[in-house]
């Protein structure tokens, strides 16, 4: 890696660089997994959209953005154009950013979350599941790897969720069991979801208000309450 650039950057360099429109415009040129195809696709400039790396290896990680990188191959999923599956998972509450690849035969999209460096794994798997089962689609695993290289397409209809929350991961905080969590009640004198909300958070997340985690706590007491089924709105 030579350095790090930031998401908005990022998008720049995917949607108004002179220099890398003519790039994917020359690979796309070529015809797809051509011999001279993979040559320009190899000179491509990548990122590695879950941290900065001192070497592109998963133990030589710097920073942690939280940010996970899904793909979708259109030769695995035939039954919508890439523009029909783009215009519904954009719309998904975890998705900030989607665009079409280099190729221009499948997608990228990108899902910010609130987890640290040792989940990575654990919610890569089970937001990959959520996305699948929510959008009947078939996406590549192998995009978890930590270290992770996301190749740097040109897309000017590169779409971006401005509702777009985080992502956080409590469903292995809530008790799953009727009983544990009526025993919970009971023992802290719980009378509502909310109170039971914060129970989670303070408990089972160590999460404390306090001035400085004001927004940060309400955000995260949110996101539980609202997996207990209570709405938004």
């Amino acid at each position: 890696p030579s350095r790090e650039i930031s998401i908005i950057e990022w998008v720049n360099l995917q949607t108004c660089d002179v220099e890398q429109r003519n790039r994917i415009e020359k690979l796309r040129g070529y015809e797809y997994k051509s011999d001279l195809f993979n040559e320009e696709k190899s000179k491509l400039p990548y990122v590695t959209i879950s941290g900065a790396f001192s070497v592109r290896n998963n133990d030589s990680i710097i920073s942690y953005s939280a940010i996970l990188c899904f793909d979708y191959d259109y030769q695995d999923n035939s039954e919508n154009s890439l523009d029909e599956v783009i215009a519904k998972i954009i719309n998904d509450p975890y998705v900030l950013i989607a665009f079409k690849s280099p190729s221009e035969k499948g997608i990228k999209f990108f899902a910010p979350t609130l987890s640290s460096i040792t989940e990575h794994r654990k919610i890569y798997d089970y937001l990959l599941y959520y996305f699948q089962n929510k959008y009947n689609l078939k996406l590549d695993r192998t995009q978890g790897n930590l270290s992770q290289a996301c190749y740097l397409s040109f897309d000017d209809d590169l779409r971006i969720n401005y509702e777009c929350e985080p992502f956080l991961f409590v469903e292995d905080r809530i008790p799953a069991s009727p009983k544990q969590q009526t025993s919970i009640l009971r023992e802290n004198k719980i009378k509502d979801a909310i109170g039971f909300a914060v129970y989670i958070l303070t408990n089972r997340l160590n999460e404390e208000f306090f001035e400085g985690n004001r927004n940060n706590y309400i955000f995260k007491l949110s996101t539980i309450a609202n997996r207990l089924g209570i709405a938004k709105e």
